[in-house]
């Protein structure tokens, strides 16, 4: 019988117990048959590997991070070990908050897009910043939940209020009514917020997931359940900061075109440090769509999301 390494076992355990994949969609993910597949879930199990919980051992994602940044060609990879969800978001949360911190320069500007995992981040963010003259500024609108703007400028004073720097934010949500409004709020009464955009030298990037509820979209009301389901059914399962893309990365057409309050896909190619921070296997899409299109350089994730993602083309 061949020989599995400890990797090897762990990632099938991975896949199949956190995951949720069967061991014939395991099978078929990672190239070999359902029986060996049964095999080393029976050795990982038999070396103490499955127990209540997953016991990582040697170096499984140091391993995960190597060959992230080889197939991708990106500039860093930071893998964690994956959780229960919402422990998961917080500890993805906290890793961001350190990258943050340990990559601030002086005179840095840093661009923030608002969601889930920069709540997180900014709750885990500690201390002043040691370095001089740093700017934060928000990337993107907000949504209109509620009959109010959320999840954008709350979320920069908080940051900026910890690390007692200066802030930027947009009083405007992320899709307007109309091309008219959207030109005049970007080229008129913000023109220059967004030529400010292209000072950032760092950025933390929102990522769609491919559940059509947690589609910005669909969370602001503007289209219904069933429209996002149908969109996503069209491919258009990626998304950066309100843009939904192709799978090869390129910009796709959809209803929202020359409507969005966001920075602009080739603002964000020019950004010296493009982090992108995710959790599982929904943001797979977006995370591949915007590596290919040159969108992100950073990645900080979980190694399931990991794992998802080396199982395709590069």
């Amino acid at each position: 019988m061949k020989a599995y390494s400890i990797n090897d076992l762990i990632k099938v355990a991975k896949l199949h117990h956190l995951a949720g994949f069967s061991q014939e969609k395991v099978a078929s993910f990672i190239g070999l048959s359902r029986s060996s597949v049964s095999r080393m879930l029976a050795k990982a199990k038999k070396l103490g590997i499955i127990k209540v919980s997953i016991v990582e051992q040697g170096d499984f994602h140091e391993d995960l991070q190597r060959q992230i940044i080889e197939r991708f060609g990106i500039s860093t990879a930071i893998v964690i070990p994956s959780a229960e969800q919402e422990f998961m978001k917080a500890r993805i949360g906290q890793v961001a908050a350190e990258y943050l911190r340990d990559n601030l320069r002086d005179n840095m500007l840093v661009g923030i897009q608002w969601g889930t995992t920069a709540n997180y981040m900014i709750d885990a963010y500690e201390g002043r910043s040691a370095a001089k003259n740093v700017e934060i500024m928000q990337i993107s609108g907000g949504m209109h939940i509620s009959n109010a703007i959320v999840g954008g400028i709350e979320t920069i004073k908080n940051l900026a209020t910890k690390m007692d720097v200066d802030y930027h934010i947009l009083h405007y949500p992320l899709i307007v009514n109309s091309e008219t409004l959207a030109k005049m709020i970007v080229e008129d009464e913000n023109r220059e917020y967004f030529e400010r955009m292209n000072d950032i030298d760092m950025v933390f990037l929102g990522l769609g997931s491919n559940n059509p509820e947690e589609i910005s979209a669909y969370l602001g009301g503007y289209i219904s359940l069933d429209e996002t389901a149908a969109f996503l059914e069209q491919g258009l399962t990626a998304e950066v900061c309100g843009h939904r893309l192709n799978p090869d990365g390129t910009l796709a057409r959809t209803v929202f075109d020359g409507r969005m309050i966001t920075i602009p896909l080739e603002t964000i190619r020019k950004i010296p440090l493009r982090v992108g921070v995710a959790v599982g296997t929904r943001k797979k899409e977006s995370i591949l769509a915007a590596i290919r299109g040159g969108y992100l350089n950073v990645l900080i994730i979980d190694d399931i999301c990991a794992l998802s993602i080396l199982g395709e083309n590069p």
